[in-house]
């Protein structure tokens, strides 16, 4: 169900506004978040991305734009649910990244 994928240097590998597509966890390089054509923060590798899209069926808030040669590994989102469900340590993590970055936000917008 994982899938490899490799971006160039300037590549979208997400596009805010258009359907989310997998879940890409970062292997090797580097990507930037941009939202609003405003760059927000660098993924590295072990960063993850795309999990809001597949999870809710909506379009990604942002792009994200490899800023090296990225290689990613990705799970397509309709294979996403499963890939969860059979993987309960990795679903734990997963929520606990979720938790530490809805935090953050939640103290950079005071």
């Amino acid at each position: 169900t994982v899938d490899e994928e490799m971006f160039a240097e300037g590549q979208r590998v997400l596009r805010q506004g258009l359907s989310g597509n997998g879940f890409f966890v970062i292997l090797e390089g580097l990507a930037a978040i941009h939202i609003d054509g405003e760059a927000r923060w660098t993924l590295k590798p072990g960063d993850f991305f795309g999990e809001i899209s597949v999870l809710t069926g909506e379009p990604p808030t942002a792009d994200v734009v490899a800023t090296s040669l990225l290689r990613c590994a990705v799970v397509a989102g309709p294979d996403f649910e499963q890939f969860l469900m059979e993987r309960p340590r990795f679903l734990f993590r997963l929520l606990q990244a979720e938790a530490h970055r809805l935090r953050n936000a939640l103290e950079w917008r005071q």
